[in-house]
């Protein structure tokens, strides 16, 4: 019988809780994928070997995992290739001469996957690649009013997370009503790294926009797109500057504009 996708992201958490415990067996968990298309999760081992592969079948089914060898490779960086997708990694627009954003964030629309930036990364049909990869086309983007926001409809809903690039996972996202004058909030763009600093406004207006939030973080371009956030909860999409000023799309403004909702789990 198929598996949900919870119940799929319900056992890779299972494996990667029993790391410690099969590591006392020889076992060496480097990797855990779930892989939608096949409706399993992949096991990545090493060193590789036929008694390892068979203890894991065991444990958790031959219909529910597969096990390859995987040492784990080196830690991957912000423009390498990421399956899932994460907040705070590069993206390109292969359009011609549109250039790099950041990938702000999953959101999804019953059945539909979607990887949000900020809307003056591009166009709907505009292609991206991730770390060299294609990975989705422009469905929807506006940058006027309250918000600057894109979705790009995914190639594969396995691009799909609740993942910030080497920080908490998204659980929540932060209504406008709960933002607040000297609140901390952080970027996580993917040039300038993770930034944080404090609300400065909550009703903004620049360029073309009106109702933005202001804060004093750091950011440069082609951080356009990056998430803004409190701990693990999802604040809003970075759009740019105006001087030391930095300006964002409140989340909550992003939601009803769109009608989609973040990833958070």
């Amino acid at each position: 019988m198929k598996k949900s996708e919870k119940e799929l992201r319900n056992l890779n958490d299972e494996i990667r809780l029993n790391k410690e415990i099969l590591a006392q067996e020889d076992i060496v968990i480097n990797t855990i994928a779930t892989e939608i298309e096949s409706n399993k999760v992949i096991i990545g081992i090493y060193p590789f070997t036929e008694d390892a592969k068979q203890k894991l079948l065991t444990r958790y089914g031959n219909d529910n995992v597969v096990i390859v060898e995987d040492d784990g490779g080196s830690e991957e960086s912000r423009t390498s290739r990421h399956i899932p997708l994460k907040g705070g990694i590069r993206i390109d627009n292969i359009e011609s001469g549109k250039g790099y954003c950041t990938h702000g964030f999953s959101a999804t629309s019953s059945s539909w996957r979607y990887g949000i930036t900020a809307g003056h990364c591009g166009s709907a049909g505009d292609r991206f690649n991730q770390g060299g990869y294609y990975y989705g086309k422009g469905y929807i983007s506006k940058n006027s009013g309250n918000v600057d926001a894109m979705a790009i409809t995914y190639g594969q809903t396995s691009y799909s997370s609740n993942e910030n690039y080497a920080k908490s996972d998204f659980s929540s996202w932060q209504d406008e009503s709960e933002e607040y004058v000297g609140q901390p909030i952080c970027m996580n763009g993917s040039y300038t790294g993770n930034s944080c600093g404090t609300i400065r406004s909550t009703y903004y207006s620049v360029r073309n926009h009106y109702d933005m939030s202001a804060a004093n973080y750091s950011s440069q371009g082609g951080d356009s797109g990056s998430p803004v956030y409190t701990g693990s909860k999802l604040v809003g999409i970075h759009e740019g500057s105006n001087g030391s000023t930095k300006v964002y799309t409140q989340i909550e403004n992003f939601v009803n504009s769109f009608n989609l909702s973040p990833v958070t789990w």
